[in-house]
């Protein structure tokens, strides 16, 4: 297979939602063309899903490496980073290609999603979940009736 149908198996898998074997796709089309920016950027994209941000990134930065001014290449690694709750880094990532591609709507969105992501309270409700979903529906059902 050329690189280019690996790539294109490598997005069916990731369409299917089998992130392994879009992974494994994406890698031999890297080992065939390592020049490739969207083999990285989809690779990335396939490690996210799979639970992997932190090699997600790596690709990230690989493929912004070869191609700085593909404003997807910035969002993955934003993303990444969102998910590893590294809100600080993913704001960065994003403001690096809004230097590149002050222009670009989807940096920009992107920024937004990253400053209303950070903004949000910690899974739970914070405090150990205290007061999250669960406790303050106890707690609307617990009113006295006086």
């Amino acid at each position: 297979m050329s690189a280019t149908e690996l790539k294109a198996e490598g997005n069916k898998m990731l369409a299917a939602k089998q992130y392994s074997e879009a992974i494994e796709n994406y890698t031999k089309a890297i080992e065939l063309d390592d020049k490739d920016h969207t083999f990285f950027g989809n690779r990335s994209m396939a490690y996210l899903y799979n639970g992997e941000p932190e090699k997600a990134v790596a690709d990230a930065d690989k493929c912004i490496e070869i191609k700085g001014d593909w404003a997807k290449g910035y969002i993955k690694k934003a993303q990444a980073f969102q998910k590893m709750g590294d809100f600080d880094n993913a704001t960065k990532a994003v403001e690096a290609g809004l230097a590149v591609l002050p222009d670009e709507s989807s940096l920009q969105d992107c920024l937004k999603e990253v400053e209303r992501a950070s903004m949000a309270p910690p899974p739970g409700g914070g405090l150990g979940g205290l007061f999250g979903p669960e406790m303050l529906t106890k707690l609307g059902r617990s009113k006295s009736k006086t």
